[in-house]
């Protein structure tokens, strides 16, 4: 069976913006064992790509919180949904467009982050599309979660996932194999604590450097 090693695209990157030198090898000795490597983010999938260039890396991208899967082997955009004009009108109502950043692909919005959380409570009336606790907006039709499921079951691989906070709770239920980094949430580390399948590690070259 194909192994595929899923991890938030934060997790790789050290405070200077940039993935280290031993980040990299870990990862390239991996891939060399047939592991693939899969990354979610709120980022455009063009911006992840900046990194890949010089050194390739990635297997799959699911950006935008979902609504793109780009194909990193293949350098093509395997399912994409956008927020409809029906749903974009109805967060348009409830948010002043000072607040909103939108994320664009071809002339379509696919992403909406709410920079002012004082608006939380206009959402409780939003329930057309998807929320997460960054306050990250997507079509209803697509979040993280299903994006992963449509790339596991289509290759049939085994899954093991790295995560640092909730965010990524959502999609531990999917996987034998799970690793949390000690920067999470104190919350997430009880409850962890009690789940025999999942590891808590210091960083992410240890986690990455057990696979080997």
């Amino acid at each position: 069976m194909l192994k595929i090693i899923v991890t938030n695209f934060e997790n790789l990157i050290n405070e200077e913006e940039a993935i280290s030198t031993n980040t990299m090898l870990l990862i390239d000795n991996l891939r060399r064992k047939n592991y693939h490597l899969l990354v979610t983010t709120h980022r455009d999938f063009r911006d992840v790509l900046s990194y890949n260039k010089s050194y390739p890396f990635i297997d799959y991208i699911i950006s935008l919180s979902g609504s793109i899967i780009f194909d990193v082997n293949k350098n093509k955009i395997i399912s994409k949904k956008n927020i409809s004009s029906k749903e974009l009108k109805q967060i348009e109502k409830l948010f002043p467009k000072k607040d909103l950043e939108l994320s664009s692909y071809e002339d379509k919005i696919y992403q909406i982050k709410i920079k002012n959380t004082s608006l939380l409570a206009n959402l409780e009336t939003l329930t057309a599309i998807n929320i997460d606790r960054d306050l990250f907006l997507t079509s209803n039709k697509i979040n993280m979660r299903q994006a992963l499921e449509k790339i596991i079951q289509n290759k049939k691989y085994s899954l093991s996932v790295i995560a640092y906070d909730i965010a990524d709770y959502s999609l531990f239920p999917l996987s034998s194999e799970n690793y949390i980094l000690k920067k999470a949430d104190k919350n997430l580390k009880k409850l962890l604590k009690r789940e025999k399948n999942y590891i808590i590690e210091e960083n992410i070259e240890e986690i990455l450097s057990k696979f080997l």
